[in-house]
């Protein structure tokens, strides 16, 4: 299941690319494991990233479905309608 509260995949994405800078940074003191930590919370981050947009596309695609069949529906009882009339 999706993550509802996941936020925006850009922001998600930002922050990554804010984390890389710093395992940059800390590379260059020499201290291994803390780049180590960032470059794991960097790649949670791309991941929350997709997950936010996975969920997003989700969103967008059943308010697709739910606008498209509530065009339908009328055109059903239309049809039906129409068929009722025949009959006489």
């Amino acid at each position: 299941m999706l993550n509802k509260g996941a936020g925006n995949y850009a922001s998600w994405f930002s922050k990554a690319d804010e984390d890389e800078l710093s395992v940059r940074a800390v590379l260059k003191e020499g201290a291994p494991s803390t780049a180590c930590f960032l470059s794991q919370q960097i790649a949670e981050k791309y991941l929350k990233g997709v997950e936010s947009n996975q969920y997003q596309i989700e969103k967008l695609k059943n308010e697709m479905i739910s606008r498209r069949d509530d065009e339908i529906a009328p055109i059903g009882a239309l049809r039906r309608s129409n068929k009722e009339i025949s009959h006489f």
